[in-house]
């Protein structure tokens, strides 16, 4: 069946890595809002399309782990020497980290809130002043954010796939991350596969679509019985074959044009519905 080089649940840090680099965007635009004597209209939607796709990547990505690595990972014995937690304490501490960052990025979101709602006020100087004060508590929340995210997924990459590498073989592994993507919606997967086109060198990128093309369905619909890809899904086997094609099209269609525009620090909206 060919191989990859990595094992196959590795391809899950390649979401992660779009997240890091998600949140680097999110606040450069942070800094560009404390640093500007007034913010542009441009600016403000940057701030909020970045917060946008951020949550709704965060959250998504979240869900899915819940719904299919945690319990996997729960029912294993053999968890190696890549974390001295039994299995239900790694999959519970990993899921209080989960309610750790919803907590973040909404109190990301209040804040983005309120910096967009001042900046529509007049420029007196009662206004002026609580927006820079708006401003360092928005930057202070996202370097909080932020330190807190990468020690997760640094956690999930040292504790948590490992123990799926050494418990699942590489045919199990594809079914997991294929069932984490289909977990999460079409909107999001859009854009985050993308990403990831973009991002990936052609050897990474090869992998990548192998393990799909590996993983998508043939004649399997008892495994997969409701459905994929959330209140976006094509139901069944032949849905999920028809999935795998559209994801391959997204991962291709950015690799052959890494150059392509990415949600812009000036205001691009990236449409996701968080």
């Amino acid at each position: 069946e060919g191989s990859s080089e990595r094992p196959p649940i590795r391809d899950i840090i390649l979401v992660h890595d779009i997240i890091r680099a998600e949140i680097g965007r999110f606040s450069a635009v942070v800094t560009k809002v404390q640093s500007s004597i007034g913010c542009s209209t441009e600016l403000l939607s940057a701030l909020q399309s970045h917060h946008r796709f951020l949550s709704a990547m965060c959250d998504s990505h979240s869900q899915s782990e819940e719904m299919v690595l945690f319990p996997a990972v729960a029912g294993c014995d053999d968890l190696g020497f890549s974390t001295n937690r039994c299995s239900t304490d790694l999959t519970d501490h990993l899921q209080e980290e989960h309610q750790t960052e919803a907590k973040h990025l909404m109190h990301l979101r209040a804040l983005v809130q309120q910096v967009c709602s001042l900046a529509q006020m007049d420029e007196g100087a009662a206004a002026v002043s609580e927006r820079a004060v708006l401003a360092r508590e928005l930057v202070s929340a996202t370097q909080t954010a932020m330190r807190d995210i990468a020690l997760h997924l640094k956690v999930e990459e040292t504790e948590l796939l490992p123990v799926v590498e050494r418990n699942f073989n590489a045919v199990e592994q594809r079914t997991l991350f294929w069932k984490v993507l289909i977990s999460m919606p079409l909107q999001v997967l859009e854009h985050l596969l993308g990403l990831m086109g973009k991002s990936c060198d052609q050897t990474t990128a090869d992998a990548l679509l192998h393990n799909l093309k590996m993983a998508a369905p043939s004649s399997r619909p008892e495994d997969y019985a409701e459905g994929a890809a959330g209140s976006d899904s094509l139901d069944g086997d032949y849905g999920e074959k028809m999935l795998a094609g559209l994801f391959a099209r997204w991962i291709s269609r950015s690799a052959q044009n890494p150059a392509g525009d990415e949600p812009d620090t000036e205001g691009q909206e990236v449409d996701v519905n968080a």
